[in-house]
């Protein structure tokens, strides 16, 4: 897999920057947030982890509406890539389609530009399906 814009955790983007050490409220502000969004992120990947998958696929989608209302798209994405691989990973097709699928559908819909590290993302996801594809195949004899 690609390492393409990798956070520590895996999910998004944590970083406080410089806004937080200004000492300007809106700076504190934006850091608490970016704080408490990074919290969200960790639960999800817990949750994941731990077999919660509903709970953690409902958290993403919520997560991401939050960060796209707030301008916060790289993020968005960020997440949705991450959940979706983490999703996969763990053999939650349905949920990890999703979480693919709204990530394409939010680039078309706002008419992003594609990078060659997005084209990247989106074949790592498509050869997690393959993959995907290959152990269902050979789970039923195929």
């Amino acid at each position: 897999m690609a390492n393409v814009g990798t956070s520590s955790s895996g999910f998004g983007d944590r970083r406080g920057g410089d806004d937080g050490a200004s000492g300007h409220p809106q700076g504190r502000r934006k850091v608490a947030s970016v704080s408490r969004s990074g919290r969200v992120a960790l639960k999800i990947q817990q949750k994941i982890d731990e077999g919660r998958f509903y709970e953690a696929h409902q958290m993403c989608r919520a997560l991401f509406r939050r960060y796209t209302a707030q301008g916060r798209e790289e993020e968005a994405m960020d997440l949705l890539y991450h959940a979706a691989v983490h999703f996969l990973r763990h053999e939650q097709w349905e949920s990890g389609n999703d979480l693919g699928l709204l990530m394409l559908d939010h680039l078309k819909e706002n008419k992003m530009p594609v990078s060659q590290s997005l084209l990247e993302r989106i074949s790592n996801l498509f050869e997690l399906f393959h993959t995907g594809d290959k152990q269902l195949l050979e789970s039923k004899g195929g």
